[in-house]
């Protein structure tokens, strides 16, 4: 079958128009209502029973009045069809009648007619004109009968004579009036040479009050062949405006009482439901009458146009002197200068815009499109870009005008919606999926002005890291009917524009001090307790120890410091040291912040690296425990404040790193992302450094950090190529998609692959810029292990991987020592403290076994008699450090029960 080929040319398509076939979008359709109509020429011409009613049916803005405009155009010329000019009945006056107006038209075409052909002999009948008005006579003697038409005057019954002559004159022609109206339209279209009479109205079901009765004229009068109706609408307000009449056929006074408050019962109940049932029975009959099926036309969205069979090519043009390209192939350039490549994305977005009324889609290209040239695609991006959509977006409550005067807060607004809708963990990622339409009409909007914010503000990237991605990965955590609102969106001050470190780190803690479930703490290291703290001599694998040596450069002690962050019991006035990557990564999104925000002021970075390398501390979220807190190490439960460090901002080495940084952040301007590819990016990432640190051996920092860092290089690769390169690549598609745990063997691999394939063709623009970008930022790189040659080699090749190894901080980090919990008496005995690990001693059953094994170890069962779990005395903390898996002071109350019950108290 050919390829049917029509054009939209966006400057002139603005306002429904009349369009010929090369322009008709819905064209099967088109053509099935003209055969429709010449089979009713052919076989009900001369019928009195038939509705010849066509209906057009489509959502707002769907093409309906062009269609019936091209419809016009199209059947004007038509020998047997006299063509009505198109009735709207919301230009119709208040007290006009769709009838009047009809009967009206009519009159005026034959009345024209007799005027041209007045002068001739030879054309001009005048006994045929006097049949003609008498027939008008009798047929405006019954329209008083109409509804909303008859007279107000009351019959004088006086006088009989009047009556009989007058008033039952008109009963009778009222009577007679569906008869009359035939011999008007014969006698009519006779005149006129013509079979039939053709009229079209346009959108009926808008105006109830008159949508109504033009469907009851139909009902009543249009069963002749000599009319053929196109009625156009939307199926759903039809629906809606015939269940309204109908209700009103039960009057008030019924409907009062059966649902009236002395009737609230089931039974009162299944009364209303009973009129309900019927008054939607009465309405799919109605309907069936009037819109028979088989001559009902649903105009199809562009998207189910351009996946028809019919194989039809819709090509745009701007304007008509201008180039023409493939809708399909110019939504795809649209999407990916917007940062979407990933062919499941591009579809979720095309399938939401092209399922959009053909009015929404114009109005869309018209502003997003400036011009096409050769075979690509200029944009202009402009407020007006989603204003199209702000009936939709006003419905959700995004303030549109509000985004695009401080795009900076788009992420906030972003969070907002996802929460209101309870769909922060369905559409993070913004893809326009759910079964609500003005969601929908939300995520798409909300990811067009992310894109376009983004290329401004590199600083979004990080914080939709911390606001969307970190949230939605970590919800899974929380109990069904936990409020997200009261609790932690609350307490991190996550909607508001705070500090991005402060916002990753009070959500950290929070989660960390929930204990909603094993393994929730992934994105805190646990770290000793600092030297300076503790006041003890020893302790050079302390953080503060190692960093503070003599031989170890402002830059390196900043860098060592950025990623540390501290929590505070309320209670206990204790707390505990931790390291953790999303402070890193908090701290890069709100350098860059500042920098955005400030006119890239290098003096401003300068001292921002001094504010972000403070340790801070932040309260764990809890009530008065009971519960005895197994993750911290006893040196690490210490009270400290927040801790200043030495204010080094003039120094050179620390100057000298702020322009590195702020050549990094210059070198990602004018970039348009997706969020999709960012919450792929984020989550490969949540799920690699969760497994990590789930499953890692290590004991030193260094190394686990270094490990950290692999992870998000890793996922950044992996998700920036998947979205980015060519499917036709396979060595580059065939990356190795395992968690990194212990060596970074799989990410060397996956670089070896991308930089021996040929990712980009001379003269294109890098697809991976992304991923070079965030996996070159220096204080990422500044981590690593940098004797790892082979791992060194590869990121040379991939991008111009380069610092100065004295900003290196990976060798200073591994001389830090991890909290690991063991007792001094079994560090170097690993089959001794293997015990200590298996969950199954804390059941009563194997309490006999638990209590051998501590006996081994020296332990008193009488600490256990007077321990206190509220506080923290000094039996306390040492059972604690023995005893890692009794997790809580339930355990540790039903140990002590056991003890008492076998009087081990008594000996």
């Amino acid at each position: 079958m050919a390829e049917t080929n029509t054009t939209i040319i966006l400057n002139e398509s603005t306002n429904a128009k009349k369009f010929n076939d090369k322009n008709i979008i819905h064209l099967s359709q088109f053509n099935a209502v003209k055969s429709l109509i010449s089979k009713f020429l052919i076989e009900d011409l001369d019928s009195n029973h038939s509705h010849n009613t066509i209906t057009l049916l489509g959502s707002r803005g769907s093409g309906k009045t062009s269609f019936l405009l091209s419809l016009e155009n199209e059947l004007k010329s038509h020998e047997e069809i006299e063509v009505l000019n198109i009735i709207d009945p919301t230009l119709i006056e208040e007290k006009g009648h769709v009838f009047l107006n009809l009967i009206s038209a009519i009159c005026d075409l034959v009345n024209n007619h007799f005027t041209s052909c007045r002068c001739n002999p030879y054309k001009f009948n005048k006994d045929i004109e006097n049949q003609w008005k008498k027939s008008v006579t009798k047929l405006a003697a019954g329209l008083p009968s109409i509804d909303h038409l008859s007279r107000d005057s009351e019959f004088v019954w006086q006088d009989p004579e009047y009556v009989m002559e007058n008033e039952l004159r008109a009963v009778g022609a009222a009577r007679n009036l569906r008869q009359y109206f035939n011999e008007f339209l014969t006698k009519s279209l006779d005149i006129l040479k013509k079979e039939v009479f053709l009229v079209l109205f346009d959108d009926i079901d808008v105006d109830s009050s008159k949508g109504y009765a033009i469907l009851e004229t139909i009902r009543k009068y249009f069963i002749t062949g000599r009319i053929i109706t196109v009625l156009s609408g939307d199926f759903k307000l039809y629906n809606s405006l015939i269940r309204q009449s109908k209700w009103k056929n039960f009057g008030q006074e019924i409907l009062r009482y059966e649902a009236s408050k002395e009737y609230q019962s089931n039974e009162a109940d299944g009364r209303i439901r009973y009129y309900d049932d019927m008054v939607t029975d009465l309405t799919s009959q109605y309907l069936l009458k009037i819109m028979q099926p088989q001559y009902r036309f649903q105009l199809d969205t562009l998207y189910n146009v351009l996946n028809s069979t019919n194989r039809l090519c819709i090509n745009i043009q701007v304007s008509e002197k201008e180039m023409s390209m493939p809708l399909e192939k110019l939504l795809q350039k649209i999407f990916a200068q917007l940062g979407v490549n990933n062919g499941y994305q591009l579809e979720s977005q095309k399938h939401f815009l092209l399922n959009q009324p053909l009015r929404t889609i114009v109005h869309f290209l018209q502003r997003i499109v400036k011009s096409i040239k050769d075979d690509d695609v200029e944009l202009t991006y402009n407020v007006n870009i989603v204003s199209v959509l702000l009936a939709d977006l006003y419905e959700k409550n995004i303030l549109i005008e509000t985004l695009v005067n401080s795009p900076k807060n788009i992420n906030i607004e972003i969070l907002k919606l996802l929460i209101r809708d309870k769909q922060l963990k369905e559409l993070y990622q913004l893809s326009p999926t759910s079964s609500d339409n003005s969601l929908n009409a939300g995520v798409f909007s909300l990811n067009i002005l992310f894109s376009s914010a983004v290329s401004k503000y590199r600083f979004l990237i990080f914080d939709y890291l911390i606001r969307i991605s970190f949230l939605r990965n970590i919800i899974d955590y929380y109990p069904e009917g936990y409020s997200l609102e009261r609790g932690l969106i609350k307490e991190s001050g996550v909607l508001n524009d705070l500090v991005l470190r402060d916002i990753m780190n009070t959500m950290q803690i929070y989660h960390y001090s929930s204990k909603v479930k094993k393994g929730n703490s992934f994105s805190l290291i646990s770290l000793l307790g600092l030297k300076m703290v503790a006041k003890k001599s020893g302790l050079e694998d302390r953080l503060d120890a190692v960093l503070n040596q003599k031989e170890v450069s402002s830059a390196q002690r900043m860098l060592g410091y950025v990623p540390c962050l501290a929590g505070e019991h309320l209670y206990t006035n204790g707390s505990e040291l931790f390291y953790s990557f999303y402070t890193l990564l908090s701290s890069i999104g709100e350098l860059l912040k500042r920098f955005d925000l400030f006119v890239n002021d290098i003096s401003n970075l300068e001292l921002a690296f001094t504010e972000l390398s403070q340790i801070r501390y932040y309260s764990f979220q809890e009530k008065v425990s009971n519960e005895m807190d197994d993750s911290d190490d006893s040196d690490n439960s210490e009270e400290f404040n927040e801790t200043e460090m030495p204010d080094r901002s003039e120094d050179k080495d620390i100057q000298e790193f702020t322009k590195i940084v702020n050549k990094w952040m210059e070198d990602f301007r004018g970039n348009n992302l997706s969020i999709h590819l960012l919450g792929k990016i984020f989550t490969r990432f949540y799920v690699g450094i969760s497994n990590l640190m789930n499953s890692h051996n290590e004991r030193k920092l260094g190394r686990l950090f270094h490990l950290s860092i692999v992870n998000f290089m890793n996922a950044i690769l992996i998700e920036d190529v998947r979205e980015n390169l060519s499917s036709g690549d396979s060595r580059v598609l065939d990356l190795n998609h395992s968690n990194i745990v212990s060596s970074e063997k799989v990410f060397i691999d996956n670089l070896k692959k991308v930089n021996g394939s040929k990712n980009k063709k001379p003269g294109e623009k890098d697809k991976l810029k992304l991923s070079k970008w965030l996996i070159g930022c220096p204080m990422i790189i500044a981590y690593l292990d940098e004797s790892k040659k082979d791992l060194v080699n590869e990121l040379k090749k991939f991008y111009d991987y380069s610092l100065d190894t004295k900003f290196n901080v990976y060798k200073l980090l591994d001389n830090v020592s991890l909290a690991v919990k063991r007792s001094s008496e079994n560090v170097n005995n690993n089959k001794r403290t293997d015990w200590k690990s298996d969950k199954s001693l804390i059941k009563k059953v194997n309490y006999e076994k638990l209590i051998g094994l501590l006996e081994n170890e020296g332990v008193d069962m009488k600490l256990f008699k007077n321990m206190d779990t509220v506080t923290n005395t000094a039996n306390n903390k040492i059972i604690r450090n023995l005893l890692p898996f009794l997790q809580s002071s339930e355990h540790i109350r039903n140990f002590r029960n056991y003890l008492e019950e076998k009087s081990y108290f008594t000996n």
